[in-house]
């Protein structure tokens, strides 16, 4: 029989190298902290995994707690290659890992919590794409400043915003993480493009 439960020692243990964390829970409330404290000791413990990349919906943090204490971690050891970069919504309850991104020893992106929160949920179920508008004219447009928020991110350009046109419209993206999500096909990997009102036959045209 399989089994369905297991510890969280045994769970964080089977992360392997270079892989793509995704990690969901609105902020404090239910941020599994207790899980990412477990990763944190085993890499301390073992060495493993190593350059990891993580994404959340939300910011997995409080002062001192879950993303804030990697933070820690990465202002404290500058050679650490525990984490590579991070694509959060926000960083703003997260002291420690606002002054790694400053410091700028790893990637740092950022996206709308809601297309950040439609990107895993387009990447769990092989969809194609998400379109929305969101975005166009701030920050986050091609023509800014893409979402990156350090200097690493802008050399690396993990997770790219670009520009599409629908109908005559112009939206954001693709996003298109470079990413190795493990058992996701390249091809669908984030064509996160932004519009709340595509059309089927749009959408069927525009993500051939």
């Amino acid at each position: 029989m399989i089994r369905k439960f297991v510890s969280a020692r045994e769970a964080v243990s089977r992360i392997p190298d270079n892989a793509v964390v995704a990690i969901s829970g609105f902020n404090a409330a239910t941020a599994p902290f207790y899980l990412i404290e477990t990763l944190l000791q085993h890499y301390r413990e073992t060495g493993r995994p190593k350059n990891l990349f993580i994404i959340s919906d939300a910011i997995q943090a409080i002062p001192g707690f879950g993303l804030d204490e990697v933070g820690k971690l990465i202002v404290e050891e500058p050679g650490q290659d525990f984490v590579r970069g991070f694509l959060l919504p926000f960083y703003g309850w997260a002291p420690e890992l606002q002054k790694a991104v400053m410091k700028n020893p790893v990637e740092a992106y950022t996206w709308p919590i809601g297309i950040s929160t439609r990107w895993l949920r387009t990447v769990a179920v092989v969809a194609p794409g998400v379109f929305s508008r969101m975005g166009l004219g701030t920050f986050i447009n091609p023509r800014q400043d893409r979402g990156f928020l350090n200097d690493l991110a802008r050399e690396r350009k993990t997770a790219v915003v670009e520009h599409v046109r629908i109908d005559g419209r112009e939206h954001r993206p693709p996003l298109r993480p470079r990413l190795p999500l493990r058992g996701v096909p390249p091809q669908v990997l984030p064509r996160l493009a932004f519009t709340a009102c595509l059309s089927p036959s749009a959408y069927t045209s525009t993500t051939k």
